[in-house]
């Protein structure tokens, strides 16, 4: 019987018992293949999700460890000013008070301030000795533009202040560039001031654990947060809680009564504020070393200082002006028996006369009509200074109170470069003869003066 040829190939096979149990088993046998690989990729990707966030979450745990500790010897090696040249008077005696207030012998419960008049060196002075301190002290200056000053406090200190800390934005941040640990911009001033308040006070309470005594924030030019009156107060509010609990202690350094006043509050005895130290103008034999110091001689040195008064700042200002003027007359000014000098002195006269004539008007003693009636009570005083001193004697505190009832408008005044009160005598007097030149010129106009 011939074979049939169908009867062995694939197809009629599969058409038989044995072929249909056969393709069974191979399905069976891939499709269980396929459920072993899905099995096994799915606990590998469950492995890997409970990985990443273990991961996940340890990372803010150990970054916070890292990032706390790095603040803490941010704050032991100090946030201080840029180096500077040796300041050309030491002004020991003072110097002494600044390190006392900013390393007290014995642990205080209050904030310091520090007052004087512009040009008295108190920058200078307050930076020098926050270099000498080295750590435990942070100086931060408000500059003219402060718009935030929260925001620049957090970034004095390098604060990162995000609160979600986690893997992916650490990565982020320093793969990709995005800066998303840092206070997000436009999120308000008092927001940031208490988000960089708050960071510095917990990163303070770490300093103060580890090393035993409060860290010390130096706030200098404080007079320009003036201007956002809601964030002085809230600042000077930390300051004050600060205080209490004795973490952090905080100078600030002013250059108006008016700023002293709203930091120390209409209850100063009652207030967190220490007695403010005065940093008074030079002496006239401190007048003279700087004057020498700045390259002029005994000559132009002696009748600068009689002419222009003690403060460090008319001082530079004089000797700025003598170099630029000599230099057109060769003496250089060191006063060496040219006969120019006289000339150099009366040009330095006539553009310091100028410069005093804005003083003037920044007060409102001259300008226009409406400016002068609504400062009329200033030009009075002046007035009755220029007559008393022109009589040889001097105006007496009570006699300006009379004149200018208005306790603002006399702050504004005494903190100006014309007038300084004498508490001695307790006297008002020019500042100089500058200020009396100029006050001559300017509102001597029908006033009698046997001088």
């Amino acid at each position: 019987m011939a074979a049939n040829p169908w009867r062995d190939t694939p197809l009629r096979f599969q058409n038989t018992k044995a072929g249909r149990d056969h393709a069974e088993e191979a399905a069976k046998s891939a499709a269980s293949s396929f459920l072993d690989f899905i099995a096994s990729k799915f606990n590998i990707t469950i492995t890997a999700g409970i990985g990443l966030l273990a991961v996940n979450w340890a990372t803010p745990i150990l970054y916070e460890k890292v990032y706390t500790q790095k603040i803490i010897e941010r704050l032991e090696n100090g946030v201080l000013p840029p180096p500077a040249p040796p300041a050309p008077l030491s002004r020991d005696a003072l110097r002494q008070e600044m390190h006392s207030l900013m390393q007290p012998e014995r642990p205080t419960r209050f904030f310091s301030l520090i007052l004087g008049p512009p040009g008295s060196g108190k920058t200078t002075l307050i930076r020098a000795v926050s270099r000498e301190m080295k750590g435990g002290v942070g100086y931060i200056e408000a500059t003219p533009c402060t718009e935030d000053f929260g925001r620049d406090l957090g970034e004095a200190f390098s604060f990162k202040l995000e609160k979600h800390v986690n893997l992916f934005n650490i990565v982020t941040q320093t793969v990709v560039g995005r800066k998303t640990l840092d206070m997000p911009a436009g999120t308000g001033r008092l927001s940031s001031l208490r988000r960089s308040c708050e960071a510095l006070h917990e990163a303070a309470t770490e300093y103060r654990k580890a090393f035993g005594k409060p860290f010390v924030l130096v706030v200098d030019s404080v007079d320009r947060l003036e201007g956002n009156k809601e964030v002085l107060e809230a600042f000077v509010q930390y300051a004050t809680d600060w205080a209490q609990d004795g973490t952090i202690s905080c100078v600030f350094v002013a250059n108006k009564w008016d700023t002293a006043i709203k930091i120390m509050g209409n209850h100063p005895t009652q207030s967190r504020a220490g007695p403010p130290l005065l940093v008074a103008e030079l002496t006239k034999k401190e007048g003279l070393q700087l004057l020498s110091y700045l390259g002029l001689g005994p000559e132009f040195a002696s009748r600068g200082v009689d002419y222009v008064g003690t403060s460090l700042l008319l001082l530079e200002r004089f000797a700025g002006l003598v170099h630029a003027t000599s230099d057109s007359y060769g003496s250089r000014g060191r006063g060496r028996g040219s006969g120019d000098n006289e000339k150099v002195l009366s040009i330095v006269k006539a553009k310091l006369l100028e410069l005093a004539a804005l003083e003037f008007e920044s007060i409102g003693a001259v300008g226009g009509d409406d400016k002068n009636k609504e400062n009329q009570p200033i030009v009075e005083a002046l007035k009755a200074v220029l007559a008393a001193t022109g009589q040889g004697v001097s105006l007496s505190m009570a006699e300006l109170i009379k004149i200018i009832p208005n306790a603002e408008m006399r702050r504004k005044l005494l903190s100006s470069a014309i007038l300084k009160y004498d508490g001695n005598t307790r006297s008002v007097g020019f500042a100089s003869k500058l200020a009396e030149e100029a006050a001559i010129q300017l509102l001597g106009e029908g006033i009698k003066r046997n001088k």
